[in-house]
């Protein structure tokens, strides 16, 4: 048997064993019995530098041979292919040469050289799954003209050096038995057919050898050690949990190398959700790694990979999938209380946020409750809070989404008393009267001395010139009760605002109608307030007549509220004493509705401060803010805004809530942009809605604008909803949408 001096690990040991003669003619017998002996003796791989065409007859010892001792072989004699597969058994490699002769090795047992004859070479052609049959090559990998091949039955070559030794396959052999005991040795779990396939898995494949060896290439021995080196995995990556609903979870690996895996370091790459900010490792890149602490900064899908190193090239891979869920952590409410007035209604909208602070899409659906204990109001599945309709005190409204709450408490106060100042003399035509009770017979209830008027408004009828009365005074005929008593009469007005303004204050201008019989007069009645003709304030005593007032001098009356559209009377009572029957005498008035329009509203987004007339940012939900020191171009803009206005912004997806206006009222909506951060058109595009429908879609305010940092404003007319409240929604379709 051969070796090649240092190819062998030093805990390698040789058993040479000779089976030739004096004359260097071997004996088939002898291989036989040495094959036989190496095995039994604790060999791992066995070399053998023979070869033949033919079966020799003496290939084959009996089965009384002394030396041998096979149960798996039943009859006489043991042959070669018998100790072969002997080795198999055992677990041990057979390393033998293909043959110095030029031949191809075939599957039929056909050796083809070129003159056509036939030569089956062995043992090579035995070839089991133990067996590396070796072919020469030179330094550059090219097999050598005198080296058998075959790509069914040779499976690599290895280096022989002409000038050193004449058997080119024989020189071969041992060098890739020389590499095949020195993997034993590191690896004794590798025996056999295992250790083979394992040899010629870390080939170095050459072009030229392909289609000639089984493998296509020739002994590597930095292959074979890098490999047996190369960590192997023991448990593959995993993560606990691998459903993450908070912000980070635990990764793990296990590995092994020759030496337990003690020198082994871990590195985590991870692919996640584009754009996605890189999750961060409590460790990474060392040996502690095998186990870290992942935490996140985003909602997503993301791959790890754990590469495991022993060193340059000796490395392995394994990956696992974590999926981050958007889990509710908070609930932000809009407004996040509020001030209700008896019977008015408040709306309340909610947005969720996940883990990580960012806006869950879709929306998880909301339950809107009001807290026992409160004043007793309710709450519909939209967030509309309607107060008692009378009483003070608070109700605690509380909302609940994917399984997180958020309370926010509303507090209710009767409608503030009446103040004695009359309001900015812009007249409220009222429409008509809407309900009434207990007013007699007479159908014809616009009247002036009897004289019925052609219309619910007085439009130019003669009036007595005696009183002090103007074209948009409404008069009416009230029948009290007698004797001074309060009646069951009421009346409801409806009013229609100018262009449909809200206001602030709404009020009325009172004349007593006659001055020569008071008893006619109407002394006080109760008055209510409404926003939709249904909820009403709590009644509030007013006195019109004291009999000293003269006709024209007159009561004002004003209430400090938004979006009055229905103002009613009710307990009339008239002037006179309580012994004078006048259960058949109108107490007489005339009304005149005034009101004071409501300032606009105005709000700098993503502002503390505010600026002139616009007010900080408020009534939003969702966002974040940004500023600039840049100066900006207002010059495009009709009545623009502060320059300060422009520099601040909010972006991002967000939705502002304006509430308390003016039931069904018309608004127009002006929203301010400039476009202070990208540098070109294309690079920001959004969407806006205003209360659900679209006004703005893909809008590019650069490109709008003509550049960055010009101001631009687009107009919207909008109608507030039965609540008094109008939502403008921003949606980013390109790098955030933002208002200035």
């Amino acid at each position: 048997m051969s070796a090649q001096p240092g190819v062998n690990d030093p805990d390698v040991k040789i058993l040479p064993i000779k089976y030739s003669d004096a004359s260097n003619d071997a004996s088939y017998a002898a291989v036989i019995r040495g094959i036989y002996y190496a095995v039994d003796h604790g060999a791992s791989v066995v070399n053998l530098s023979i070869g033949q065409p033919q079966i020799d007859p003496s290939a084959y010892i009996p089965r009384s041979d002394p030396w041998v001792h096979d149960p798996a072989v039943s009859g006489t004699i043991y042959y070669l292919s018998d100790a072969i597969r002997y080795a198999e058994s055992k677990g041990v490699v057979v390393v033998t040469a293909a043959g110095n002769d030029g031949y191809q090795n075939q599957p039929s047992g056909v050796n083809i050289d070129a003159s056509g004859d036939t030569w089956p070479i062995y043992p090579a052609y035995t070839h089991t799954g133990n067996m590396l049959v070796v072919a020469s090559v030179d330094a550059t990998g090219t097999l050598y003209p005198g080296s058998n091949w075959g790509n069914q039955h040779v499976d690599l070559g290895a280096f022989w050096d002409p000038s050193n030794v004449n058997w080119q396959t024989s020189y071969a052999t041992g060098y890739v038995s020389g590499v095949t005991g020195t993997i034993a040795a590191l690896r004794p779990d590798l025996t056999g057919d295992a250790l083979a396939t394992f040899i010629k898995s870390t080939v170095q494949t050459e072009p030229q050898l392909e289609g000639k060896l089984t493998t296509n290439g020739e002994i590597s021995p930095a292959n074979a050690v890098n490999a047996i080196f190369t960590p192997t995995i023991t448990a593959a990556a995993s993560a606990s949990p691998g459903t993450v609903t908070s912000t980070s979870t635990t990764l793990s690996v296990g590995a092994s190398d020759l030496d337990g895996g003690a020198g082994l370091t871990y590195a985590w790459s991870v692919v996640g959700p584009a754009g996605a900010p890189a999750p961060t490792f409590g460790a990474n890149g060392t040996h502690d790694a095998g186990d870290t602490t992942v935490t996140f900064s985003q909602a997503g899908s993301y791959t790890f990979t754990a590469t495991v190193s022993d060193g340059p090239n000796r490395t392995t891979t394994s990956q696992v999938t974590v999926t981050v869920v958007p889990t509710v952590r908070t609930i932000a409410v809009s407004p996040p209380g509020a001030e209700v007035a008896d019977g008015d209604v408040q709306a309340f909208s909610a947005l969720a946020r996940d883990q990580f602070g960012a806006v869950i899409s879709p929306q998880p659906a909301f339950t809107w409750t009001v807290e026992g204990g409160g004043v007793g109001g309710t709450i519909d599945a939209t967030g509309g809070y309607t107060a008692p309709s009378s009483g003070s005190g608070g109700d605690t409204v509380v909302v609940t989404g994917g399984g997180v709450s958020q309370a926010v408490s509303v507090g209710v106060t009767a409608p503030a008393a009446p103040i004695l100042a009359a309001p900015d003399e812009s007249i409220v035509n009222p429409v008509g009267v809407v309900s009434s009770s207990n007013f007699g017979p007479n159908p014809a209830w616009f009247t002036i001395d009897g004289v019925g008027l052609s219309a619910p408004l007085n439009t130019g009828d003669p009036v007595p010139a005696s009183y002090p009365v103007e074209d948009n005074d409404f008069y009416h005929n009230f029948l009290t009760n007698g004797n001074g008593g309060a009646g069951t009469e009421s009346i409801t007005y409806q009013l229609a605002y100018p262009g449909q303004a809200p206001v602030d204050i709404i009020g009325f201008h009172w004349w007593a109608y006659s001055a020569d019989q008071p008893e006619r007069s109407i002394k006080s009645a109760d008055v209510s307030t409404s926003a939709d003709g249904v909820h009403f304030s709590a009644p509030v005593p007013m006195t019109f007549y004291e009999g000293s007032d003269t006709p024209d001098a007159g009561r004002d009356y004003a209430f400090q509220a938004s979006g009055i559209r229905y103002v009613r009377f009710s307990n009339l009572v008239n002037y006179g004493p309580d012994t004078q029957d006048k259960s058949s005498f109108d107490g007489l008035g005339a009304i005149r509705f005034l009101a004071t329009p409501a300032q606009s509203i105005a709000i700098a987004a993503g502002s503390t401060v505010g600026a002139g007339t616009f007010q900080p940012d408020m009534e939003v939900v969702g966002g974040a803010t940004y500023s600039t020191t840049s100066p900006i171009d207002t010059s495009g803009v009709s009545d623009p805004a502060p320059q300060s206005v422009y520099q601040t912004e909010r972006y991002g997806n967000f939705t502002y809530t304006l509430t308390n206006l003016m039931p069904g009222g018309s608004y127009t909506v002006r929203l301010h942009f400039a476009e202070i951060y990208w540098d070109g058109p294309g690079r920001r595009l959004f969407n806006v809605a205003i209360s659900g429908t679209p006004v703005l879609t893909n809008f590019d305010i650069f490109a709008a604008a003509g550049g960055k940092d010009r101001a631009i404003v687009e107009p919207f007319n909008a109608v507030a909803d039965a609540r008094g409240t109008i939502t403008i929604a921003f949606t980013s379709v390109l790098n955030n949408a933002k208002v200035s």
